[in-house]
């Protein structure tokens, strides 16, 4: 979606007006571009418009849950979590304006559309520098990313960029048909060893843990004790509330009741649960890149970046593969779907939609925090990749999905009635976000958002504007 030599990729057929001035058709990436900083604007406007008034509507004026330990009971930030909620509605805004740009075609100066995409470009890497800056603010607590990490990565996309635009290269990783089987099991194996390289440090012992960070040590026992809670008869979503997750205790448990109830089976299961979900992103990417190798290449990097290091414990490699409430517990669903869908765009005409929202719906009653925008992820990347859909197209689509989620919810149930005699009470599903969220239990105010959180919203904006920009293009 860059500006080429030439303007192909933004500037569509040239034409000379009445007047003799050259004009282009716009093409959908110069709309993206010269929708984006419009887009950006009239979110920002609702956001300080809208958002406060939201978030004192959305959440309780008096708190739900009464918290322990003599502190008065602490209430979520309206003013912060109103204002995220309406920012949701950004990207999609901006996929609309591309839409509607593209309907209308308008024909514009060339100069002018392309000093309009440079000046777009040139304000997305000044709001990238201030938020670097900001992030290294005392009140973030640490710098995330070192100066050495900073320019590593900016090394890394750089070559990818340059990678990308080589013709030869692109000739010669394309060619799947050619690629050798060989070639595909060397470039998975070497994406597996080196992702349990990466875990290894998640397996502990009974006796290495008392050497463990504290942070280790303490977060250990929340997770731990869903599992163990499972095998000692209780019942998740029915007699307790799990914290995060309400299905991976079923799976954990079965190596623990084959090899035995201690902390190396345990710890070895989830880091086992997650080296499959990074592989998920390894089958994820080569599908996209239709090229083993090229997967690899962009894998490296996305399991970096996954496990990095964080704090200033990084000795002791204390990542998100350590502690499992997002590894596996959250994160490796949604990965999973993730390549179950990939596998699906690759040959649509042949599967049908419900067994991905089978799975999404059974991630979803794992962790709603992470299954429903997996679940909407994996619907978005079913209408943009096949759009426009006819009525009785999106009909169909749309009873695939209910009949997905409800055999998700049937097998739960199925479950959990034979377990316990009673059907999943789906208002545990949502109780420790209400905690958390609504009543703002361990909440701490954002130190701003001028940091990491901006450039994570600006990422996942550019890659649905990207996705839009190739769906209307039938890519």
């Amino acid at each position: 979606m860059g500006v080429t030599s030439g303007g192909d990729v933004l500037l569509g057929r040239s034409r000379a007006s009445v007047r003799g001035a050259r004009k282009a058709e716009l093409t959908a990436a110069g709309a993206a571009w010269i929708a984006a900083i419009p887009c950006a604007l009239l979110t920002y406007a609702a956001v300080v418009a809208v958002g406060p008034w939201l978030g004192n509507r959305l959440f309780p004026a008096h708190p739900t849950f009464r918290f322990l330990g003599g502190q008065p009971n602490p209430r979520a930030n309206a003013e912060e979590v109103g204002p995220f909620v309406v920012s949701l509605a950004g990207p999609l805004l901006l996929a609309l304006a591309i839409v509607a740009l593209l309907r209308r075609r308008p024909a514009l100066p060339r100069g002018a559309l392309i000093a309009a995409v440079v000046l777009t470009q040139a304000a997305l890497a000044a709001a990238i520098a201030v938020c670097i800056a900001g992030q290294r603010r005392p009140q973030f607590g640490f710098d995330y990313f070192s100066t050495r990490t900073l320019a590593v990565s900016a090394l890394l996309a750089a070559l990818l960029v340059a990678a990308g635009r080589s013709e030869r290269l692109r000739r010669l990783l394309g060619r799947r048909s050619r690629e050798p089987a060989n070639v595909r099991f060397a470039a998975a194996g070497m994406a597996a060893v080196a992702a349990v390289c990466w875990l290894l440090p998640a397996v502990q012992t009974d006796l290495s843990i008392l050497g463990a960070l504290d942070v280790t040590q303490y977060h250990i026992a929340f997770y731990l004790d869903e599992t163990f809670a499972l095998l000692n008869g209780l019942t998740p979503l029915v007699t307790f509330t799990p914290q995060y997750g309400g299905v991976w205790p079923y799976l954990v448990a079965i190596p623990l009741l084959v090899f035995g109830k201690s902390l190396l089976v345990f710890t070895a299961a989830m880091a086992s649960a997650t080296a499959a979900a990074l592989l998920a992103g390894f089958g994820v990417l080569r599908r996209v890149t239709r090229n083993s190798l090229a997967a690899l290449l962009l894998f490296l990097p996305f399991l970096a970046t996954t496990l990095f290091p964080t704090g200033e414990n990084h000795e002791k490699l204390v990542s998100l593969a350590t502690f499992f409430a997002y590894y596996p517990l959250r994160y490796a669903g949604p990965l999973i779907v993730a390549w179950l869908t990939a596998r699906h765009l690759s040959a649509p005409a042949r599967r049908r939609p419900w067994p991905l929202f089978a799975l999404a719906g059974i991630v979803i009653l794992n962790n709603t925090d992470m299954g429903v925008a997996a679940a909407g992820a994996t619907l978005a990347a079913l209408l943009w990749t096949d759009w426009p859909r006819g009525r009785s197209r999106a009909l169909a689509l749309a009873g695939n999905v209910a009949v997905g989620l409800a055999l998700a919810v049937a097998l739960v149930s199925a479950v959990t009635l034979i377990r316990s005699g009673s059907p999943p009470q789906l208002d545990q599903l949502t109780e420790f976000a209400r905690i958390f969220a609504l009543n703002g239990g361990a909440a701490v105010p954002m130190p701003g958002v001028r940091g990491l959180a901006l450039v994570i919203y600006g990422t996942f904006a550019a890659a649905i504007a990207t996705a839009t920009v190739l769906a209307t293009g039938r890519r």
